[in-house]
């Protein structure tokens, strides 16, 4: 017989063998361990259990209305110091405010300012080809800079009557660092009111407003609190409202909120002096834009150390401390525009009462779901 007959029956005789029964023997069991396949199982295999792990909410934290709003104070806070830098350059700028936008070329804008504007003498915008004339301003530079030294004399009788160990080391280090930063500024003042000048006031104000957002933002309202509410009663050294007692913070999230500092406080610090270098290039003398620079260096470079000082002494001081501060804000932007003093009003009253109580509301619909799918988290012990 030749070599392919034969090869074609042995084919044939091939395929008219039955089938082999399929393998009765059980798959691999499947082992929840780390680095191990089962022979025969994909790589992403999961067997009926996988699910039964599932838990939703399993650590988010009960909040309560008066714990947040005691934490939203340090936010009206910050939204305080902010307006007073603001109106502070604009009171040192013109004696109305409608002049900025006038010169912006905002005529609505510049109507309603004008019509609500706080002083009884009458506010006309120049016209546009002719540029605005100087002005004496409403704001003298050297009570700013009363102001500023009022601040930091605050401060350090605030660090020395607690025990506590001023921003510098010590008082004769912090005052030679104030005093050669106070000249550093003195000297860079007129580089600084020429910074703009070939920008337009526009462009300015959409900046400036863009850097103080981006510092309200980024702000570390993570104060060392002495107090918080929980369930009606109020102890004392407890984490903020957003970290439930029974669960205490992983060092996972220790390291995680230490880096998230790390880059957002230099973010937010470098955003709110660049809007105070842009407002104060605005101005028209010297002298003003140093009191200006000087007085914003101090309210974001120095006063968190005083407010976070006097929120770790006493809940009740802190409240007055903030009560106080927005009177003094209040009165300021009255004196500049009705409007913007309705409009800061309403928004320190919205974040302070009706924000938490928004968010207590929308908490609800919260779902946080862990499982075996979870990063593995290292627990170790810290000190």
């Amino acid at each position: 017989m030749p070599p392919t007959t034969r090869r074609a029956a042995a084919a044939a005789r091939l395929h008219q063998q039955p089938p082999a029964a399929p393998s009765t023997a059980p798959p691999p069991a499947w082992r929840k361990v780390l680095y191990e396949q089962p022979a025969g199982l994909a790589d992403n295999y999961t067997d009926a259990t996988f699910l039964q792990h599932l838990v939703v909410n399993a650590k988010v934290p009960q909040r309560h209305y008066w714990s947040v709003v005691q934490d939203a104070v340090a936010v009206v806070q910050q939204i305080n110091v902010v307006a007073a830098v603001v109106v502070a350059a604009v009171q040192l700028h013109e004696v109305c405010i409608c002049t900025l936008w006038a010169t912006a070329q905002h005529p609505v804008v510049t109507e309603l300012l004008c019509g609500c504007y706080a002083l009884n003498t009458p506010c006309t915008p120049p016209p546009p080809p002719p540029p605005p004339p100087k002005s004496q301003g409403t704001l003298p530079p050297p009570l700013l800079l009363l102001l500023n030294g009022l601040v930091l004399t605050t401060l350090a009788a605030a660090y020395i009557a607690t025990g506590q160990r001023l921003p510098g080391g010590s008082l004769a280090r912090a005052v030679r660092q104030v005093v050669l930063l106070t000249t550093g500024v003195y000297l860079l003042s007129p580089t600084y009111g020429t910074l703009s000048r070939t920008i337009s006031t526009d462009t300015i104000i959409a900046l400036a407003t863009l850097l103080f957002m981006l510092h309200l933002l980024f702000y570390d309202y993570n104060y060392p609190a002495a107090y918080v509410v929980v369930a009606g009663t109020r102890h004392t050294t407890s984490p903020p409202s957003h970290m439930s007692p029974s669960h205490p913070p992983s060092p996972s999230q220790h390291h995680n909120h230490n880096t998230s500092n790390n880059v957002e406080r230099p973010v937010s610090l470098g955003a709110a002096i660049f809007a105070s270098v842009l407002l104060a290039s605005r101005l028209q003398s010297d002298m003003r834009v140093f009191a200006h620079l000087t007085y914003s260096l101090t309210l974001f470079l120095l006063s968190p150390y005083l407010l976070r000082t006097i929120r770790r002494l006493s809940f009740n001081l802190h409240v007055a401390v903030t009560i106080l501060l927005f009177s003094l804000v209040i009165i300021m932007v009255q004196r500049v525009s009705w409007v913007g003093m309705v409009v800061h009003g309403v928004l320190c009253a919205f974040v302070c009462f009706a924000a938490p109580a928004w968010l207590i509301r929308i908490h609800k619909y919260k779902a946080k779901i862990n499982g075996p799918w979870d990063e593995a988290v290292p627990r170790m012990r810290v000190g």
